[in-house]
């Protein structure tokens, strides 16, 4: 049997202090919980062999939701092909977990799997964002049992990498909800995917002002008396919560358009219909103790409050799919979310795509085309109707070269001018600027919050930098105009 106490023994400070009896037991998704839940993270008993059958033993354990190989998982032998890893998970369901259905989740499974609930087969499958399988009929109050039978894919991670958790709905749930907000109607819009639209809704105001709505559709909108909206100052956001006769979900959004639109004849940021320059972070490191899963939520409070404490408004997240609540608590403090999306093949950017736009986050979609085949115009034009202005396309390589990951690295930390290099000039108002310089109390900052115990063992392509087609003098990044600004400390991406 694993010694659990082993996996402490963990390169960064957060590792070594996490509880693993109550591993994320936050809802996976803020902005839409059904409550009650079950999170059934934490401890999983592990057997590895070469048949398909339930095990009657096991010999090791592991923690999920960390992918195998990693330290948090436990398990750091060589990944076998053609080989099962069995896990095992008890849990108990009371009075509170039963309704007419319910549902297990799993936010992020890689590997092919087999899905069983108190030994009876439920589904299999194989890579999957974001599954969810219902088994009411095999459910029973009281003790329980999942199994869950996994083998490697070409994938570049193995294993359960998403939180696992059991919810529970009448027959007639909201399977998803859509919220959308008008600025100059001072409007929302909830768009419910449901057999049953109608119940009420509450709404309480960032004032507290609290006000219940009827409804009796699935689209409705709402006129808000105490219309208050996002700013990455002051990012203020309204709770909702929703009853049916057979449902009920609450959550929480915000008054927030973020868009790429045009002002004074050059491409920038608009925010509510507003110029806003974007000082950001490139987020492209890898989590010592978790490879590509976080090590807690409290890990990811304390580098988004660094983030914010030095000044950035904005992340740039590339060479992964984070969890939605790392999503969600930028978006809570302030902080606007580019997301790269590499497009090798429509279904698999639109399979990433739909995953993060179903958490009603604002995001910026900065997609890589990797292919050789297809032109950047062709995917602008395949994905706008989806995504709006919310698009900027690079060809790959380009993206590559700009954010590489040596500009990362411990070596380059400790040297930050190694940053300024000389660039291309390219010029035009279709260009967004990403500016990699170092000249300011920025860099400063930045180097000082990398350096701290629970960030600096999981660098790895973590830089600054600021992403934005407008001017900003009053902290000096910019120059006053955007057309002096193509020097040697600036790298710009074409936008279509």
């Amino acid at each position: 049997m694993l010694n659990i106490s082993k996996i402490n023994q963990s390169y960064s400070y957060e590792g070594e202090h996490i509880d693993f009896q109550n591993c994320f037991i936050d809802y996976p998704s803020p902005k839409l919980q059904r409550v009650p839940f079950l999170s059934l993270n934490g401890r999983y008993k592990l057997e590895i062999n070469k048949s398909t059958l339930i095990p009657s033993k096991y010999s090791n354990e592991i923690m999920i939701p960390y992918p195998f190989g990693s330290l948090l998982n436990g398990y750091l032998k060589p990944i076998k092909k053609k080989t099962h890893y069995h896990l095992h998970k008890e849990f108990v369901l009371d009075d509170n977990n039963f309704n007419q259905m319910i549902f297990l989740n799993i936010l992020r499974i890689e590997g092919e799997f087999v899905i069983y609930i108190n030994g009876q087969y439920i589904t299999k499958g194989a890579d999957q964002y974001e599954f969810k399988a219902e088994f009411s009929d095999c459910a029973r109050v009281g003790n329980n049992t999942l199994d869950i039978d996994l083998m490697p894919t070409d994938t570049e991670n193995f294993g359960i990498t998403g939180q696992v958790y059991i919810d529970s709905t009448g027959r007639d749930y909201i399977r998803d909800i859509n919220i959308e907000t008008d600025i100059d109607e001072q409007s929302v819009t909830f768009d419910l995917d449901t057999d049953s639209p109608i119940g009420t809704i509450s709404i309480t105001s960032p004032n507290g002002l609290k006000k219940q709505y009827r409804f009796k559709d699935n689209r409705f909108t709402l006129f808000i008396d105490d219309f208050i909206v996002w700013d990455y100052e002051n990012p203020f956001f309204y709770q909702y919560e929703i009853k049916t006769q057979f449902d009920k979900i609450k959550g929480i959004f915000s008054i927030l358009n973020y868009r790429i639109g045009e002002s004074d004849g050059y491409r920038c940021f608009l925010v509510n219909n507003k110029p806003m320059p974007i000082k950001g972070i490139l987020d492209n490191y890898y989590y010592s103790d978790g490879l590509t899963v976080m090590p807690s939520f409290s890990h990811c409070d304390k580098i988004i409050n660094e983030i914010k404490k030095i000044g950035f408004n904005s992340i740039f997240i590339t060479e992964r799919i984070e969890l939605p609540y790392y999503y969600y608590n930028l978006e809570i403090k302030g902080i606007l979310s580019a997301v790269e999306i590499k497009y090798k093949t429509h279904e698999q950017a639109l399979k990433e795509i739909n995953y993060l736009e179903q958490f009603n986050i604002n995001y910026l979609f900065v997609i890589n085309n990797l292919t050789t085949n297809i032109k950047n115009e062709d995917i602008y034009n395949e994905f706008k109707p989806l995504l709006n202005d919310r698009i900027v396309i690079v060809k790959g390589g380009l993206l590559g070269k700009m954010l590489n990951r040596s500009y990362g690295d411990l070596d380059t930390i400790n040297n930050p001018a190694k940053l300024v290099k000389p660039t291309k000039k390219y010029l035009g108002k279709n260009f967004l600027t990403l500016d990699l310089s170092f000249k300011n109390n920025y860099a400063e900052n930045f180097v000082e919050f990398i350096r701290k115990s629970y960030i600096k063992a999981s660098m790895h392509g973590l830089i600054g930098y600021y992403f934005s087609s407008l001017n900003n003098p009053k902290d000096g990044i910019f120059t006053e105009n955007i057309k002096r600004r193509a020097n040697n400390s600036k790298i710009i991406i074409k936008y279509l």
